[in-house]
This record gives C-alpha cells, structure tokens and sequence, in this order.
C-alpha cells in the first residue's frame, strides 16, 4: 500500500492488489475518494462517506498537482 502524500487529513495512496488501471485512493475517517490517472489527466472515479463538494473539488486539485509523483510511483511499484 504506498502512500504517495498526505494532504490535511487525507492519505494519497494505492493498493497493490486492486486493479492495473493507474489510480489512487484519497483516505480519511470518513470518507474515500478513487481519483483515474488517466491520459487526459485525473478524473473522479467514485466518492464514498461524507465529503462536501468544495473539498472534493480541493482533492481533485491537489491530486492534479501531484499527478507526476502519483505516476512515477505506480511505475516504480508496478514495473511498467
């Protein structure tokens, strides 16, 4: 399970054994958010808990910004 980042409360990171599609997982206490690294950039995948949409917003952002990292470490994690 690498963490990538922290921001305010929130893990950024991924699970080894999910899925091949690059992806992270924002984590707190009360909720999930699944970010697409996709080709044309980061995309909400799915929300789950309590989140309001200024922060989910905020999220998206952040993760935005730490795409690069996000990818690098994907490869480095899955070999690809």
């Amino acid at each position: 399970m690498p963490v990538i980042f922290y921001y305010k409360n929130f893990i950024i990171k991924f699970w080894s054994a999910e899925e091949s599609r690059p992806h992270v997982h924002a984590l707190s206490d009360v909720c999930q958010v699944k970010f697409w690294l996709d080709a044309t950039g980061v995309q909400i995948a799915d929300v789950r808990g309590n989140i309001n949409e200024a922060l989910l917003n905020e999220l998206l952002k952040e993760v935005s910004k730490h795409e690069c990292e996000c990818r690098k470490k994907w490869r480095e994690h899955f070999g690809c």
